[in-house]
C-alpha cells in the first residue's frame, strides 16, 4: 500500500515547474535508516492510464505478492508539446546543452538527490522510459550508469552515437553491477523498435558477457506500442528481483530445517543482506517467526522479531508478536508493558482506522490468553 501525493519540482534545466506524482510505501514511515527502499522512476507520467497501471502493478508485486521489495515510485511527466525537445540532441537557442542532456541533468543531479535527501533511506535506483523516453533512458545509461542499478528502455531506439556509447559502456570496467533491459512488443507496429534492440542484442553478444554489466532483451508477446510500457514494467521487475521471493522457500525448505534458537535472526539477516543485498519485508519477518512459533522455538521467534524491529522500529505488529511470545512464556509484566506501549503509540504513528482496529483487537486477544 502507498501514500500518494503530487509534489512541485522546479529544475534549473526546465522553464516549467513539474508536478511529480510520488507513491511512498506505508511501511516507510515505520522503518529505520537500516531499511533501504528502491526508488523506481517512471518517465512519461503524463500518460495517466499507463502510469496508474504500472503503479498498481508495483503495488501488487511489492505488497501482498512480496515478489519484490517495497519501493518508492515517482512519476515524471513530459509536456506532450515539449517531449521531443526534451529528448533531442538539438541545442535550443540560448542554451549551451541539448534537451537530452538537460533532462539527464535534471534527473541525475536534481531529482534523485532531492528524493534521497527527503526520504533518506533510498537504496537501488531504477529508471523506466518508453519510446522517446526509452531513447532518453538509453542516453542516461551511457552517461550516468553509476547512479542506477537498473535502466529499462521500453520501445526505445538509438542513434549512431548512442549505439557506440552503449557498446563502450558494456566494455568499460566498473565497480558496481548495472542491469540494462530492452523490451519491445511482437506486434507489427513495434517492428522498428524490435529491429533496433535485436541489432543491439547481436552486438552485445559479440562482445561477450561481463560480470558487472548485465543486459537482457525481453520481447513482449503480442503487445503493441501503447501497451508495451505497461506490460514491460512488471515483467522486468519480476525478472530483476527473481531471487527475492525465493527467500521464504529457501528458509522453509532448507534453513528452517537446520537453524534453531537465539541465532536464527542473525543468520536470517546475513542471508538476506549477503545473498540479496536487499531489505526484508515485514511479511518475511512474520512468516519466519511464525514458522518457529509453530515449533515452539520461542528463542528463535524472539531473535527474528528483534531483527525485524531493527528495520521497522515503528511496526507495532512486530511488537505485538513479541508481547504474545512473552505472554506464552509467562512473562506477564513484560507482555503488559509492550501492550501499553502499543496502545499509547498507535494513534501517533499515522495508522489508518482499519489498522488501528487490527492492532487493538490483537491487544485484546493477547490479554485474554493470559
Amino acid at each position: 500500500m502507498f501514500t500518494e501525493t503530487d509534489i512541485s519540482f522546479k529544475s534549473q534545466y526546465r522553464a516549467d515547474t513539474l508536478q511529480l506524482h510520488l507513491a511512498v510505501p506505508l511501511v516507510h514511515s515505520r522503518s529505520s535508516v537500516k531499511a533501504k527502499f528502491p526508488l523506481i522512476i517512471l518517465l512519461d507520467q503524463q500518460n495517466r492510464t499507463t502510469f496508474n497501471y504500472n503503479l498498481r502493478s508495483i503495488n501488487l508485486l511489492s505488497g501482498v505478492g512480496a515478489q519484490m521489495p517495497q519501493s518508492l515510485v515517482v512519476g515524471v511527466p513530459f509536456d506532450p508539446e515539449m517531449r521531443t525537445a526534451f529528448t533531442s540532441r538539438k541545442i535550443p537557442d540560448g542554451d549551451s546543452i541539448s534537451g537530452l542532456e538537460s533532462t539527464r541533468k535534471m534527473i541525475v543531479e536534481e531529482l534523485i538527490p532531492m528524493l534521497k535527501e527527503r526520504y533518506g533511506n533510498i537504496g537501488q535506483v531504477l529508471l523506466f522510459g518508453h519510446s522517446r523516453t526509452g531513447y532518453l533512458a538509453n542516453y542516461i545509461a551511457t552517461k550516468s550508469s553509476e547512479v542506477f542499478s537498473v535502466i529499462v528502455s521500453c520501445s526505445g531506439f538509438y542513434d549512431d552515437d548512442l549505439k557506440a556509447d552503449m557498446l563502450r559502456l558494456a566494455e568499460t570496467p566498473r565497480d558496481s553491477k548495472f542491469s540494462y533491459y530492452m523490451t519491445a512488443g511482437t506486434g507489427w507496429e513495434e517492428s522498428t523498435y524490435r529491429d533496433e534492440f535485436e541489432a543491439m542484442q547481436d552486438l552485445l553478444i559479440e562482445r561477450g558477457d561481463t560480470e558487472k554489466f548485465v543486459w537482457s532483451y525481453l520481447p513482449v508477446s503480442s503487445s503493441n506500442h501503447m501497451t508495451n510500457y505497461g506490460l514491460s514494467v512488471p515483467r522486468v521487475l519480476v525478472d530483476y528481483y527473481r531471487d527475492y521471493p525465493d527467500l521464504l522457500n529457501t528458509w522453509f525448505n532448507e534453513k528452517g530445517m537446520q537453524e534453531s534458537g537465539a541465532e536464527v535472526g542473525l543468520v536470517l539477516e546475513e542471508d538476506i543482506e549477503q545473498r540479496l543485498e536487499l531489505t526484508p519485508q515485514v511479511l518475511h519477518i512474520f512468516s519466519v517467526a511464525s514458522h518457529y512459533y509453530q515449533q515452539s522455538d520461542y528463542a528463535a521467534v524472539r531473535s527474528v522479531l528483534e531483527m525485524g524491529l531493527e528495520y521497522y522500529p515503528n511496526e507495532l505488529m512486530i511488537r505485538l508478536f513479541e508481547a504474545e511470545i512473552r505472554a506464552v512464556e509467562g512473562e506477564i509484566e513484560e507482555s503488559e508493558g509492550i501492550l501499553r506501549e502499543v496502545e499509547a503509540r498507535v494513534m501517533r504513528l499515522g495508522y489508518d482506522e482499519g489498522e488501528v482496529g487490527e492492532v487493538l483487537e490483537w491487544v485484546r486477544e493477547i490479554r485474554e490468553m493470559r
